[in-house]
């Protein structure tokens, strides 16, 4: 879920592949009433939905394209999933990768920019950062603890004056993963990303 910075409007994505609830949801808290819009061929599974600071609508799926909601003409960026593809399954279809959250740095707070997309990258040790303006993603792979198995994210910025060592990402190594590792328990694990590799 998420709420829209400019409206106030609450935004929740369904995923069900090629089911009814293949859709996104929209309460309007000042009506208290819900629309839902599905997603049109070939979108579908929306996992993971936010806001970029002017109100723009990000959401992940499994086709990256924009598109239009209803006559409200509301567009939503929906990213694809990178890496390798299933054999046979087509060109906008069939990735191997499952990303379950998807969240925008409104405020910076990760060093990468202001309304960098971050995808948690859950079956490949990684976080997929979607850059808006250059629409590239990039792979940040995490070394430790592998599989990095992680379903939730989010940022913050303690110290604006400090640099990179002020602010960072804080992400869980969760779910059912972690049993499977050397350690066999999970972590809330802290993300900071400097400049440059010698940066101190």
């Amino acid at each position: 879920m998420a709420i829209s910075p400019v409206d106030g409007t609450v935004w929740q994505s369904s995923p069900q592949a090629g089911g009814p609830e293949n859709k996104l949801y929209v309460l309007d808290p000042k009506t208290r009433k819900f629309k839902d819009y599905p997603l049109p061929a070939p979108g579908r599974f929306p996992h993971g939905i936010d806001f970029s600071s002017d109100g723009k609508r990000v959401v992940f799926g499994r086709k990256r394209s924009p598109w239009t909601l209803g006559s409200q003409d509301r567009k939503i960026l929906i990213l694809g999933a990178t890496g390798p593809k299933f054999k046979g399954t087509g060109k906008e279809t069939g990735s191997t990768e499952f990303p379950y959250f998807l969240w925008v740095d409104q405020f910076n707070a990760s060093g990468l920019g202001k309304d960098m997309v971050i995808v948690t990258g859950t079956t490949s040790d990684s976080m997929l950062i979607f850059d808006p303006t250059k629409e590239t993603f990039s792979v940040f792979r995490i070394p430790y603890p592998l599989p990095f198995y992680t379903r939730g994210l989010d940022a913050r910025v303690d110290n604006d004056k400090a640099g990179w060592k002020g602010r960072g990402m804080w992400a869980t190594y969760s779910s059912y993963l972690p049993k499977f590792t050397e350690t066999r328990i999970g972590s809330v694990d802290h993300i900071q990303i400097r400049p440059s590799p010698l940066a101190n």
